[in-house]
């Protein structure tokens, strides 16, 4: 009866996990996000990497051979983060935060392909705010040529630890190939202010591009452009979590069996209530 019942529990484990690959690429967005993001020196922080179609809730784990790296940045200390429990919703990540500062948590993911139906593609160009030049080869209500595309992910997110007002290491890129650096420190976004970040690919600011936003609280989301810096100035939300997203398509390097390739890029913030 043992043995029956480790086969099993084998089994059902395995149907689990490709439960979660196979629903992980019919989710848009990847996130991650802190339990706390204010924590005394010391503390042993747990974040969920989750991936969805409504932000903030969990939904879909990321496999954990998918990472590439997942790493935190404190006190000019980088240094990688443990995996610790995967679920059908969340993937857990873990670090001890042992010094005061601002700490930058991001992970990268290895590229992974899909294939998308004509109704996926229009509700993701639409949704990424794709160019028109995209666009027109795949007309709504019309069927288009194959897609086929080789994606990456990268998700940032802050954690402040302890008291270090003189700690500006929020505004250092991560390095990530694709990624929202703020320019307005995170520690003080308040509901209503406008907020500044400059979108980076490969380091350099990216302008003119669709950068979207969405919250806990208003869950369709909006989309606006960088300027000629790649400088992104957008409102804050309500009180609460918000995430800003972007991603880039184009069109993949010759001799692969792909139509497309693209790089996603989340940053996770807490919205502060707005002083009365």
């Amino acid at each position: 009866m043992k043995s029956t019942f480790k086969k099993s529990s084998a089994v059902v484990a395995a149907l689990v996990l490709l439960l979660l690959v196979a629903t992980e690429t019919s989710a848009h967005d990847t996130w991650l996000f802190p339990g706390k993001t204010a924590v005394p020196v010391g503390t042993r922080l747990s974040l969920d990497l989750t991936s969805g179609m409504a932000f903030p809730k969990n939904e879909f784990a990321i496999d954990p051979i998918r990472i590439d790296a997942a790493m935190v940045r404190l006190g000019g200390r980088t240094t990688p983060m443990t995996r610790k429990v995967i679920s059908k919703k969340f993937l857990r990540l873990e670090t001890t935060l042992s010094r005061a500062g601002v700490a930058t948590l991001w992970i990268s993911l290895k590229p992974k392909t899909l294939e998308l139906t004509p109704a996926q593609i229009q509700e993701y160009l639409e949704e990424i705010g794709a160019a028109d030049s995209i666009r027109a080869i795949y007309p709504a209500g019309k069927k288009g040529p194959r897609w086929r595309e080789e994606y990456r992910k990268e998700a940032k997110s802050f954690v402040f630890v302890g008291t270090a007002d003189s700690d500006t290491s929020w505004k250092i890129p991560a390095g990530t190939s694709f990624e929202l650096v703020p320019l307005t420190d995170p520690r003080t976004i308040k509901a209503g202010e406008t907020i500044s970040f400059r979108l980076l690919r490969s380091g350099k600011p990216l302008p003119n591009f669709p950068v979207g936003d969405v919250s806990e609280h208003k869950k369709e989301g909006r989309l606006t452009r960088t300027d000629g810096n790649g400088i992104l100035r957008v409102t804050a939300p309500a009180a609460g979590r918000w995430m800003l997203r972007a991603t880039e398509l184009r069109r993949p390097s010759a001799g692969t069996n792909t139509d497309w390739e693209s790089v996603f890029a989340t940053l996770t913030l807490n919205v502060r209530q707005a002083t009365k």
